[in-house]
């Protein structure tokens, strides 16, 4: 909706939209109407902070008038009472940003005072009867907290908890020591499992597909990549990737059914679909059909290559550690 928002996360991909224009309301509406017409599955208003926008209720309201099932992900600091309310009779489940289990580690990531803050409007969500969901986005800094994070979500009458790896896009190209390494994500996803498991909760770890090879657990949801929906940057660019700034369409100047089609029919959409395109470790790998290659921007970061492995599947970084030793032996 919106690259507005009241905090500076240090990791934010959405800070690449920073600056630039919004749908206006009417064409937010001609939005959620394609959004309809195609009928989607999972609707989501997200940001930037989507409730800095005034029209976000109404939006809302449309959306669920339309037989729409949308969801907000916010980083909680403008859950007043009033708005607890609003989404409770819209029934709008929310997804609330919280980085770490305890004060210290969530405001090294989203400022001072933001703790208690965050933690007052989800007391609201629950007062009010909203269905939410906590999700932590992992850094080398917090990765360490991921299984009591877990407990804790569960405290606060969360539904799951949610995880997702830093993706090195947006203010986290120039805060790369928060980028979480390979072990330290594997570290981190085994934790998740192993807390699941003892406490019967559950969690979905997001934009991680690699880790269907080292994950069992009917707990976990491991969540990938790929063309089953749309991402569309606040201007109404339809993007490959919420992270990465490549515009494939848009719907400011055509009909959602008319950008969806030509989504589904852009050369690089399908190229990168493509198990043609897997590189090694990738190409003989046996998770490839549910991996896909991994996340494209982590490829992007790492090797200025789209089509490249996501560095941060331990298969792909064993791989590449053993042959860098071997180029350094026949060097």
């Amino acid at each position: 909706m919106t690259a507005r928002c009241n905090l500076r996360c240090p990791y934010c991909y959405s800070a690449t939209f920073s600056g630039r224009g919004e749908l206006t309301f009417e064409e937010a509406r001609r939005l959620i109407e394609g959004a309809a017409e195609l009928r989607t599955q999972q609707f989501a208003f997200t940001g930037g902070e989507p409730l800095l926008r005034s029209d976000l209720f109404e939006l809302l309201r449309y959306a669920v008038e339309l037989g729409l099932t949308p969801h907000i992900v916010t980083n909680g600091i403008l859950l007043s009472e009033s708005a607890a309310q609003q989404l409770a009779r819209l029934d709008i489940y929310t997804i609330v940003s919280v980085d770490g289990a305890s004060p210290a580690t969530h405001e090294r990531m989203r400022g001072e005072g933001t703790w208690k803050r965050v933690h007052e409007g989800i007391q609201r969500l629950r007062k009010a009867g909203v269905e939410f969901c906590t999700v932590m986005t992992i850094t080398s800094y917090n990765y360490g907290e991921a299984a009591p994070y877990l407990c804790h979500a569960m405290e606060l009458g969360a539904t799951h908890a949610a995880y997702i790896p830093a993706i090195p896009s947006g203010r986290a190209l120039r805060n790369t020591w928060l980028l979480p390494s390979s072990d330290q994500v594997l570290k981190a996803a085994y934790a998740i499992q192993e807390a699941a498991e003892e406490t019967g909760y559950y969690a979905a770890i997001w934009c991680s597909p690699f880790l269907n090879a080292f994950i069992s657990s009917d707990r976990v949801f491991v969540g990938g990549c790929g063309r089953d929906g749309l991402d569309i940057d606040p201007e109404g660019n339809v993007l490959r990737c919420d992270v990465l700034d490549i515009r494939i369409t848009s719907i400011r100047d055509r009909s959602v059914v008319d950008a969806w089609r030509e989504f589904l029919a852009h050369p690089l959409v399908n190229e990168l679909e493509a198990p043609s395109r897997l590189q090694a470790p990738c190409r003989t790998c046996p998770h490839r059909d549910s991996c896909g290659g991994g996340c494209v921007a982590r490829s992007l970061f790492a090797f200025n290559n789209l089509f490249d492995p996501d560095p941060l599947c331990p298969i792909v970084a064993e791989w590449l550690q053993r042959r860098s030793s071997a180029e350094q032996r026949n060097a």
